[in-house]
């Protein structure tokens, strides 16, 4: 399965502004999907960016590989390239 490029997702200032890879997914219990760059406290201190997530796969089309991906569930990677890692947010 793959996402919609249009399909809307949240991702940190700086996967929008491409000075890093996203490491780090996040499915809220809500749904809504977040890519992050994994850096502590980022999304923190920064606003999120609303994208369509074809520019994400554009990029790295591994993002496809995370559709499966339940509501309240994370994936994780030590860098680009790197096999995802999916475990369970907390409440």
């Amino acid at each position: 399965m793959k996402f919609r490029n249009d399909y809307g997702v949240f991702v940190c200032t700086h996967v929008f502004e491409k000075t890093r890879p996203v490491l780090f997914s996040v499915r809220d219990f809500d749904g809504d999907w977040q890519f992050l760059c994994g850096i502590d406290g980022c999304v923190e201190s920064g606003r999120p960016h609303h994208i369509g997530v074809g520019h994400l796969v554009a990029e790295d089309a591994t993002i496809n590989d995370l559709t499966a991906l339940e509501p309240g569930t994370c994936a994780r990677r030590s860098a680009l390239g790197s096999q995802w890692v999916v475990g369970k947010l907390e409440e």
